[in-house]
């Protein structure tokens, strides 16, 4: 790492092993040396002090849309590549990457179908496939639960709850992780080109999943979404599509892994038991990490909703035959 303290500038690779495994000393010298700076890997300016960010946040002249205020040219920004537009165009319509008022209509109709009697429909069926998870590996003593376990059901439910067939479950996961790619440090033109594909053939999938719901609605969010945009013209057919294909891919990617462990059914609970010889306190679980190799810590960290290391860590939590 190399800091310019005039230029307030950083030189960090943020995929270098000695980082990646640990960069907690480089935040501490950063912050003490120059809590504000530009990260020339990324050619963004950076605020590493909670202070600042706190103020940022908080401070509505920010936020995440620029482009209504400054042009490309002015911002000193190249255009958007053309083998690149389908992504940007899918999600130019996220809801992460929106502002009030559009965010605020996008975000309006999304509570307003995403009702209780939705996800109270949801629990005997999420019950069922926990206890049939479980099943296949509790007689073995151990399973790699990120494959076994905490996968499956955020894929399958949600599934169900846009009432997509549950036995495309695995291609939906598969765009998935091909357009969340996009936001990793090892972009390069063939993760682009995997993303864009994805991105066409998500949202083709799901433009015709919508067509089939406009003429035979069901009990499912989907339909919900379609009945609000057509009461009220308020959501277009893209926002429509980039709104499903969003919540798939914050539920299937964000922080499911607590949810399941800590909130999954009695027979889930009685497997963390087995695991964790018997004790069920944050305490007792985190003092049974002490001196574990780094899997099992961030494992026990987990069970106990202590975040010790960043998210795109956990990938390392879940350990065979604890």
């Amino acid at each position: 790492m190399r800091i310019d303290k005039v230029h307030r500038s950083v030189v960090l690779d943020p995929v270098d092993p000695g980082f990646y495994n640990d960069p907690y000393p480089a935040y501490h010298r950063i912050r003490a040396e120059v809590p504000v700076f530009r990260w020339e890997h990324y050619g963004i300016w950076c605020f590493s002090r909670f202070e600042d960010v706190n103020a940022l946040l908080r401070d509505r002249r920010f936020g995440r849309q620029v482009l209504h205020v400054a042009s490309r040219e002015e911002l000193g920004w190249p255009e958007t590549p053309a083998h690149l537009r389908p992504f940007h165009d899918f999600e130019s319509h996220s809801l992460l990457e929106l502002e009030p008022p559009v965010h605020t209509r996008l975000r309006s109709l999304v509570n307003r179908s995403f009702l209780s009697r939705q996800v109270e429909r949801l629990r005997p069926a999420i019950t069922s496939l926990a206890n049939g998870l479980i099943d296949r590996f509790e007689g073995k003593g151990e399973a790699e639960l990120l494959t076994a376990f905490a996968t499956p059901i955020p894929v399958i439910v949600i599934c169900d709850l846009l009432g997509v067939p549950t036995d495309m479950a695995q291609q939906l996961l598969t765009w998935s992780h091909d357009m969340v790619a996009m936001y990793q440090a090892r972009r390069d033109r063939a993760v682009e080109d995997h993303a864009v594909k994805a991105t066409v053939a998500f949202s083709d999938f799901m433009r015709g999943y919508i067509g089939q719901r406009r003429k035979a609605p069901s009990d499912d969010l989907l339909s919900e979404l379609i009945k609000a945009e057509e009461q009220g013209a308020k959501l277009t057919e893209d926002e429509l599509v980039t709104t499903a294909i969003l919540g798939y891919r914050h539920d299937c990617h964000h922080d499911h892994y607590d949810w399941h462990i800590y909130h999954a059914p009695t027979p889930c609970r009685a497997l963390v038991t087995r695991l964790t010889g018997g004790y069920t306190d944050a305490s007792s679980i985190m003092a049974m990490a002490m001196g574990k190799p780094r899997g099992v810590v961030l494992f026990f960290a987990h069970l106990c909703h202590v975040r010790l290391f960043a998210q795109s860590q956990k990938r390392y939590f879940f350990v065979v035959g604890l």
